[in-house]
């Protein structure tokens, strides 16, 4: 399979520089670096095997895990065009939020329920 070119949408290209300047500036410039390698390799790997990565919940979207980062990425027919990186555990806390409304919810249609019985 041919590589294909990776195009980093404004976007995901900021989280990308906000993820690198936090790692340099709260550990060191060379845990940055190894990400920064980590993500670029990673990413070459996509370009050459488009499919290496799961369907999104997102329709149309594929995601990889790259350390401990996701990155959200669609399939072009002449690229491949990342469109999100984040932290894993920021996105596990978005589900758990979610997860706990959900059951709120639940309960709270429940008791509405057993009120109108």
């Amino acid at each position: 399979m041919d590589q294909q070119p990776i195009n980093w949408t404004l976007t995901a290209r900021e989280a990308r520089q906000e993820i690198l300047e936090g790692l340099a500036k709260n550990q060191d410039r060379i845990e940055a670096r190894k990400v920064a390698l980590l993500i670029r390799v990673h990413m070459k790997y996509i370009s050459k095997y488009n499919f290496a990565g799961v369907d999104s919940s997102f329709p149309g979207m594929r995601e990889t895990i790259c350390g401990d980062y996701k990155i959200y990425y669609k399939i072009r027919q002449d690229q491949v065009t990342v469109t999100g990186i984040f932290p894993i555990d920021i996105l596990e806390s978005r589900k758990q939020k979610k997860s706990k409304e959900k059951l709120l919810n639940e309960e709270k249609k429940q008791a509405s329920r057993k009120k109108k019985s």
